[in-house]
């Protein structure tokens, strides 16, 4: 495989990315389907104590030996859907420190994994409240500059709210809902702001019983008016959809800048999304994927550009 990784150029200056790989201090190997590993750099050799001679072609078990299968439930996981998947809390070696595993999709449509490995400590994988060296100066300052923020906003927020309930007196009945969209989303943001005021402390997140299809219905209605109703949709629902338990604040931001996300990578403003209830569906809780197959989510939100 390493003869395999070609040469990167970076203005001028052509790199050998085996070369990059192996400079980094963090462990990578890069890992096929079959769970083989096809490369290997200096730190994994000195993370795992063997050769990458010894290490390449072998099956990942030579690395991390068979009792593992954390690591292997996350490796059969990542193959299966594609996605980066992260791991906590793993004991590489007897007595060793705990690391954390992060796969990251490589090849076509993800063929290959690039394994990750870092210390749980360190900064690359630490909070910005857990990262060594952050003391309680570092806390009180992160929670000021919040609370200055958070100030800020709020004071600009309320003026554009009281704006547009005057406006709604005077709107026609067939605009209302626009100075509606304006105040709901005022108390929206309001609500993300407390939270920011609040990082120290984390409040829980707000479960509510509700439709999918509202939540969407309402983004839709946002991006519509910021695109000055030049948003083309296309809905493909599924109208037997359950009530779902979660946070609609974080709901909506989340279909929101899926949704952004998707008007912006194309120069023509249409998207097409689909509910549907996948039967069987779980989510593996990360850290803890031998315990179990984790709660079930059947319910898919695809929106695509």
């Amino acid at each position: 495989m390493a003869d395999n990784i070609t040469h990167i150029a970076v203005g001028s200056i052509a790199l050998d990315a085996t070369a990059a790989l192996d400079a980094l201090p963090s462990a990578l190997l890069i890992i096929d389907r079959t769970h083989r590993i096809l490369f290997v750099n200096g730190a994994a050799e000195e993370l795992f104590n063997q050769s990458r001679e010894r290490l390449i072609g072998s099956g990942c078990h030579a690395a991390w030996g068979e009792k593992n299968h954390s690591i292997e439930a996350a490796l059969e996981g990542f193959f299966e859907k594609g996605m980066i998947v992260r791991v906590g809390e793993l004991r590489l070696m007897p007595g060793g420190k705990a690391h954390r595993l992060c796969l990251v999709p490589l090849g076509e449509e993800g063929s290959l994994a690039l394994a990750i490995f870092e210390p749980e400590e360190s900064e690359a994988f630490a909070g910005a409240g857990s990262r060594p060296g952050a003391g309680a100066g570092a806390g009180e300052a992160t929670a000021t500059m919040a609370a200055v923020l958070a100030h800020e906003v709020k004071n600009p927020l309320a003026g554009i709210r009281g704006a547009a309930q005057l406006l709604e007196k005077d709107v026609p009945e067939s605009s209302r809902h626009l100075t509606g969209l304006i105040q709901a989303e005022c108390d929206r943001i309001m609500a993300l702001v407390d939270r920011m005021d609040m990082l120290s402390n984390p409040p829980p997140t707000s479960l509510h019983a509700l439709n999918i299809h509202e939540i969407l219905d309402h983004v839709l209605a946002l991006e519509s008016t910021a695109f000055e109703g030049k948003v083309l949709v296309e809905k493909r629902f599924d109208p037997s959809l359950p009530l779902v338990m979660a946070d609609r604040d974080l709901l909506i931001q989340l279909f929101l800048n899926l949704v952004r996300n998707a008007l912006e990578a194309s120069d023509d403003p249409r998207i097409l999304i689909t509910t549907r209830y996948r039967q069987g569906a779980r989510a593996v809780r990360v850290g803890n994927i031998e315990n179990g197959y984790g709660a079930e989510l059947p319910i898919e939100i695809t929106i695509a550009d």
